[in-house]
């Protein structure tokens, strides 16, 4: 989890709680930018990320579930990634102006977080039922977006590349 690694004994915790997670074994830079772990339904892989108690730098573009332990309490936070999408909206971003690209979803602890609690006992289904809810044809619309968003995403970042790097050879 993370550069600071602090995440580290929480995502034990879900790999201890949660049979269909298994953890992130691509260490590229392109792979740990997936998420940290990954369930794995039936024939199909999603990734997870897994926060510590704070929410933030929370990247809603790349359609996973998030996963937060609140550290008070025996209770964990899931938040399925279209919800992630639609709490973006009208959000300020965090380290970016786009909510969509980067934002905090707030403390594990929060009032507005409460219908996404569950005991460690449920994890596992809630983990699993999120994703499918995420996955389904219903909400195909936010999955699609995001992946609208993250192609934006590149096109711009790779447009100001080269553009300083016009500017650099003048």
């Amino acid at each position: 989890m993370g550069i600071t690694k602090d995440g580290n004994e929480t995502e034990k915790m879900v790999l201890g709680l949660v049979s269909i997670a298994r953890m992130n074994t691509d260490n590229s830079a392109q792979g740990k930018k997936k998420g940290d772990l990954i369930a794995h339904i039936g024939p199909h892989r999603y990734f997870i990320e897994v926060k510590k108690k704070t929410m933030n730098q929370s990247r809603p573009y790349k359609y996973i579930t998030t996963v937060a332990k609140d550290p008070d309490t025996d209770y964990w936070v899931v938040i399925p990634a279209h919800i992630s999408m639609n709490m973006a909206y009208k959000r300020k971003g965090q380290h970016a102006i786009n909510a969509f690209e980067c934002m905090s979803l707030g403390l594990a602890t929060a009032k507005k977080l409460t219908k996404f609690r569950c005991k460690p006992e449920y994890l596992e289904s809630r983990i699993k039922s999120a994703i499918e809810e995420s996955q389904s044809e219903e909400n195909k619309k936010w999955k699609e977006f995001a992946k609208e968003i993250r192609k934006d995403v590149e096109m711009l970042a790779e447009r100001h590349q080269a553009n300083a790097a016009k500017l650099l050879s003048e």
